[in-house]
């Protein structure tokens, strides 16, 4: 299985610059947007997905899903605003194997308080992010690298001239 995970970039500055109305506005537009890209590329294989405000994670049972699913999100949001008065997200993201049932998290009681629950994040979710966070800067896809299957690389491959240029 395999996770893409999108972080929402300039949260930070939105809260700064706008309040918390022009964070959650931001955080809006980025539900709208996976779920406009899920409505249209209908991927079979998708398994589970958590938004939790300026990052989404989605688990597909192919990586051809997720790199489907990711793509087309970054090209809306790159290609977006329809509008000059709607501001433009700018994403980053990263596509990694998943090393459990494909559950994005889990949650359990901390011992001894019954009212308390302690949330765990899957250990291929922990990668995604800490990919994403590892100093790659701008709108990006990182992939990890066994998941460029030939089969990956010749679907997603953009041809020019006697060359591929792989853009999952």
């Amino acid at each position: 299985m395999v996770v893409a995970f999108i972080d929402l970039l300039g949260v930070r500055a939105r809260w700064h610059e706008g309040g918390r109305e022009s964070a959650e506005a931001a955080f809006g537009k980025l539900e709208s947007m996976v779920s406009e890209t899920l409505a249209r590329v209908s991927p079979r294989s998708l398994r589970d997905g958590a938004i939790e405000t300026d990052s989404a994670a989605l688990v597909f049972g192919s990586a051809e899903d997720a790199f489907s699913f990711i793509r087309e999100l970054f090209a809306d949001a790159f290609t977006a605003p329809p509008k000059a008065k709607d501001v433009r997200l700018w994403i980053r993201g990263t596509v990694t194997a998943i090393h459990s049932r494909g559950e994005l998290r889990h949650a359990a009681q901390l011992s001894g308080q019954a009212k308390v629950k302690v949330f765990r994040l899957d250990a291929g979710r922990l990668d995604a992010i800490a990919v994403e966070k590892s100093g790659f800067k701008g709108m990006r896809i990182v992939v990890e690298e066994k998941l460029l299957t030939p089969a990956v690389r010749e679907h997603f491959g953009v041809r020019a001239g006697s060359r591929t240029l792989v853009m999952p």
